[in-house]
């Protein structure tokens, strides 16, 4: 049994009003929206960490956002509105803190904050630095396991040169520097940069059957993470209206490598020894350890895995651009119109390594094949021989979208007490994808259909164009508070599956954005003086062509290759729920917040791997009628006093 906070720092991912259809899903966009103060900087699952100072607020948005802050805002949005410069005069502020883990490492957070004016009332500048560590508190402790070498027979590897005590280790450092110019009395200018870089150490996990907070690794894992963004924020008074520009560049490098030994050693009892002969030849090629007759072997040679780790290398770049005009008049009709331009750019490599594994059996029989193909016609994309590597496997990812949207938002004041206000967005993206799947690196997988597969894959483009539409009513009950209906649709890009999966048939060439659409009702209000403030919401979410990455269905011999994956639409879904949450101010001295969040998300459509097998086949769908959506409470609520 594995427990413990690993997730947050490998593969964080955020979850608003139970819309979530996995608890991993690295392929497919976010349904989340993340912006650092105008800029958006979402990635695909795997979000930047933001650490936390000099925060002005923090905005959480739910419901759709599409209308103002577009793709992968579909279930909300989370802002970060960082500390501006002030122009009022010097300040400053410096926090330390020292903390220690009952059988763990003492922890350390050290961050500072300076403000000064360079030009009375026309310029400033905000300087922020940071500095943290969290000690560890997981043991890597002393195990073994059979050797990896070909004739050691009963002979053991052990992980001595990495036990290390309290190993998982957590280190942020990063700095932000911003100005402030008041050009004129019009015209003012927000410019900044920000630069973070995290580096951890060991796993957060834990092994029960090894005692509390105590883990076997035979490799030391890493994981390291550095982002930067620079922006440009310029806003001027037009005397109709308010125009503000906002142009954003951001920038961001991961990499980590992880122990895999347990993988392979469950890669080498299933298929060198359990399936023995009852396996096609080909998985020698995967499984180092499995031959024609991979159980024979098994047992004479004692041929294991030896200590493997998977790595990745990953880089997003993003530019963006937005442009808005928000009307200044006194009026009924008050509009505001943008336009909006991102650049993103994502890659990875990805992949396993396992030393020695050109000494196995396996690699004979890769090299085998990779030589067979090779002297076919068309045979030039295969190696003969491979090149010597230790990659087992690798997968080349890149992806590109530019999107460009105009947007806007119009209310109209019936009376003094009912507003109406309608949001459009018109969209448009083209996207590329290219994706390269290697095993072993140098060799295209061998799969069992056409030899169309075999050709190295090819860039997949597409691009679509959408308008959606909100909609929503505004009550004001005299001084104490509002009620509101809204209509609000949020989506995300769509796009298409590489050409090398499509050409088995098995994978739709494209598929659709996938769409939310919320109904709300609400209340906010303020009693005693407003002492007490609180927000009522009752919402139902209806989410259409929901968006999944993953294996395609088995064909009837059950031949479907091991590298075949892809993005289809699955069915639908819906939640309905009530949000209640608010503050009391008890004295000036004393504050009670609470939250509730109570709410039903389940599929509302059975979607079937492949239609043709048994409806009470439990392997054969993705989503069921009436199951309860993943990462989706029935009940939260909190409650604090400050």
């Amino acid at each position: 049994s594995l427990v413990g906070s690993e997730m947050c720092i490998r593969d964080s991912v955020l979850t608003m009003r139970g819309i979530s259809t996995d608890s991993s899903e690295w392929r497919t966009e976010s349904r989340v929206a993340i912006y650092l103060d105008e800029q958006p900087i979402t990635s695909i699952s795997n979000q930047p960490d933001v650490r936390m100072v000099d925060i002005e607020r923090i905005e959480i948005l739910p419901g759709p956002q599409g209308t103002l802050l577009g793709s992968s805002s579909m279930s909300g949005a989370m802002r970060i509105i960082t500390n501006k410069p002030d122009l009022d005069g010097v300040s400053g502020d410096m926090q330390a803190t020292i903390s220690t883990t009952d059988g763990g490492d003492p922890s350390y957070d050290l961050n500072g904050v300076l403000n000064f004016p360079l030009i009375d009332d026309k310029l400033a500048m905000r300087i922020v630095g940071y500095t943290s560590h969290d000690g560890g508190y997981v043991d890597n402790v002393f195990a073994q396991t059979l050797s990896a070498v070909p004739g050691a027979h009963s002979g053991r590897i052990d992980n001595a040169d990495v036990v290390d005590d309290n190993q998982n280790v957590y280190d942020v450092a990063g700095g932000r520097i911003a100005a402030l110019w008041k050009i004129n009395d019009k015209w003012q200018a927000d410019i900044g940069a920000i630069v973070q870089s995290s580096q951890s150490e060991g796993t957060w996990q834990s092994d029960e059957s090894l005692g509390d907070y105590k883990v076997a690794r035979f490799y030391d894992e890493w994981r390291d993470d550095d982002w930067w963004q620079v922006s440009a924020t310029f806003t001027g008074d037009l005397g109709f209206a308010q125009f503000t520009s906002t142009t954003s560049y951001f920038e961001r490098d991961t990499a980590y490598e992880f122990d895999n030994m347990y993988y392979n050693q469950w890669q080498t009892a299933y298929y060198g020894i359990t399936w023995g002969q009852n396996v096609v030849d080909n998985y020698a090629i995967y499984y180092p350890d499995y031959t024609p007759w991979g159980a024979y072997f098994a047992m004479r040679y004692h041929w294991e895995y030896e200590f493997g780790h998977i790595f990745n290398e990953a880089e997003q770049t993003r530019f963006a651009q937005e442009f808005r005009l928000t009307s200044t008049t006194d009026s009924k009709f008050q509009w505001m119109l943008g336009a909006f331009y991102d650049d993103v750019y994502d890659t990875w490599w990805y992949g396993s390594e396992i030393p020695g594994v050109t000494e196995t059996i396996g690699w004979y029989w890769a090299n085998y094949w990779s030589c067979y193909y090779a002297s076919l016609e068309n045979g030039e994309n295969w190696n003969c021989p491979i090149p010597d590597t230790e990659v087992t496997y690798v997968n080349n990812y890149k992806k590109w979208i530019e999107q460009t949207a105009i947007f806007g938002e119009f209310d109209y004041a019936f009376t003094d007490n009912l507003i109406a206000t309608v949001g459009t967005r018109w969209f448009r993206y083209d996207r590329d994808e290219y994706q390269l799947y290697e095993a072993p690196q140098g060799m295209i997988p061998v799969g069992t259909y056409s030899r169309d597969w075999y050709a190295p894959d090819l860039p997949a483009t597409g691009s679509d164009e959408d308008p959606h539409i909100q909609f929503s009513l505004k009550y004001t009950l005299g001084a104490w508070g509002m009620t509101y209906f809204t209509r609000s649709e949020g989506f995300r890009l769509g796009g298409q599956n590489s050409p090398k999966a499509v050409a088995t048939g098995l994978v739709p060439p494209t598929y659709n954005s996938d769409t939310l659409t919320n109904y709300e009702i609400g209340l906010k209000g303020q009693l005693l003086d407003n002492r007490v403030q609180m927000n009522l919401a009752v919402f139902k979410i209806e989410y259409e062509d929901i968006q999944i990455n993953a294996r395609p269905p088995s064909t009837d011999d059950g031949s479907t290759p091991w590298w075949l994956n892809g993005t289809f639409n699955a069915g639908t879904a819906e939640n309905i729920g009530v949000e209640f949450n608010g503050s009391w101010l008890v004295t000036d001295d004393l504050k009670f917040e609470w939250g509730l969040y109570k709410a039903d998300a389940e599929f509302t459509e059975t979607t079937y791997l492949n239609p043709d097998d048994a409806v009470d086949d439990p392997d054969n769908w993705w989503f069921l009628e009436g199951t309860r959506m993943p990462q989706s409470p029935e009940l939260k609520y909190r409650w604090a006093l400050e």
